[in-house]
């Protein structure tokens, strides 16, 4: 297995994301998993689920090479009803949420 190359961004932008950044380069599975990062605004907790859902939905890191799972895992956290209603721990998330084999 070869990790993918990450070449930037790709998607529409979005009103409510005022700030995002996505380190290019090789994916690598030692390094920390989080230097992409996205500042998004919202009045509520709800509303900050619904806006990362869409934007992991619609906005997706460009690879070359195989591709992640990350954005769908994500999504799949937002819209997780325990998540949105504050039953899962941030050291459970990952216990809880499905997490796909593949990319979709």
């Amino acid at each position: 297995y070869q990790a993918g190359d990450i070449q930037g961004m790709a998607g529409p932008r979005l009103d409510f994301v005022p700030a995002e950044l996505m380190a290019p380069g090789e994916i690598s599975f030692t390094s920390d998993p989080q230097l992409g990062k996205a500042v998004i605004t919202a009045n509520s907790w709800q509303e900050m689920c619904d806006r990362a859902a869409l934007y992991f939905t619609v906005r997706k890191p460009k690879i070359m090479g195989p591709s992640s799972t990350y954005a769908q895992t994500m999504y799949n956290l937002f819209t997780n009803a325990e998540f949105r209603a504050g039953k899962i721990a941030s050291n459970e998330t990952f216990k809880k949420i499905d997490i796909p084999v593949f990319p979709t």
